[in-house]
């Protein structure tokens, strides 16, 4: 294709045990990585040797990076510094990946050197659900990111990204003041310094929830108000800034409501569309 490497970045806190099921996805790629860096933040217990199979079995190098617990903006920044790859795509441990999205997106990305950031749609999925994979066929439909999208919510699945090393190394590090939504934030940045991200139309990640997620698990509070937040940011510059500020107080109270009750909501809403469909 040509000598743009891609480099496969993860950090992990506490969550080794949905380790193998991420390098999986990964080692099962249609085309390969040159590497993949791991940074484990602090966990508190590392089980290194779930890697040994992986370095045995795949013909890949497998960088592991362990830190006393530095926080997630500056884990993720040690671990894309780390990698050597002119393209670099992170994985959140809990999360998987369809096989061919290295593929797709190292060959959108090497015919399209303006684009600083590629991302697809992403399949969300809960623990033990069944994913069904297809073949993903060339020449999907392309989309660029704007403040409008972002100011809705937003629908950038972190997992989904590859990004250009020198962008996110050089210019728009993640910023280690943030405890969370730290790639919502970035995705801002980029945006409103006039960089390209453009996603497709067909999801390449696939997102699990599950109760230990922070979100869920302690930190609903803090995590909606940051987002609330971010939209608030991402609206004041949009030409709909009113219809957005006023989804966004709307959203607010959405994410108080009871995890149960807001997965029936989704659920429910999904199935109306379809059956208009």
């Amino acid at each position: 294709m040509n000598d743009l490497n891609v480099s496969v970045y993860l950090t992990v806190k506490d969550g080794w045990s949905f380790l193998p099921g991420a390098l999986n996805s990964v080692c099962n790629q249609t085309k390969k990585p040159e590497e993949i860096v791991i940074v484990d933040d602090g966990s508190h217990k590392v089980d290194d040797s779930v890697l040994d199979i992986y370095k045995t079995d795949f013909d890949i190098p497998i960088k592991l990076i362990k830190t006393r617990g530095v926080g997630r903006a500056v884990a993720l920044n040690v671990a894309v510094e780390s990698c050597s790859g002119a393209l670099v795509s992170n994985l959140d441990v809990d999360d998987l990946w369809h096989p061919q999205k290295i593929e797709i997106q190292k060959s959108y990305m090497v015919n399209n050197p303006s684009v600083a950031v590629s991302f697809s749609s992403c399949f969300i999925f809960h623990d033990g659900e069944e994913i069904k994979q297809q073949y993903i066929e060339f020449g999907g439909v392309w989309k660029d990111l704007t403040i409008d999208s972002l100011a809705f919510n937003n629908p950038v699945c972190h997992s989904s990204v590859m990004c250009r090393r020198q962008v996110v190394v050089e210019r728009f590090p993640y910023d280690i003041s943030r405890s969370s939504q730290i790639d919502y934030e970035l995705w801002l940045r980029l945006i409103r310094s006039g960089e390209v991200m453009r996603g497709l139309d067909q999801p390449l990640a696939y997102k699990r929830i599950h109760k230990g997620q922070s979100f869920e698990a302690s930190n609903r509070i803090c995590y909606s108000i940051s987002a609330f937040k971010l939209s608030l940011v991402a609206a004041s510059r949009s030409s709909r800034k009113y219809v957005f500020l006023s989804f966004a107080v709307l959203k607010l109270g959405f994410n108080f409501l009871p995890r149960w009750l807001k997965i029936w909501i989704k659920r429910n809403v999904r199935a109306s569309k379809t059956t208009k469909v």
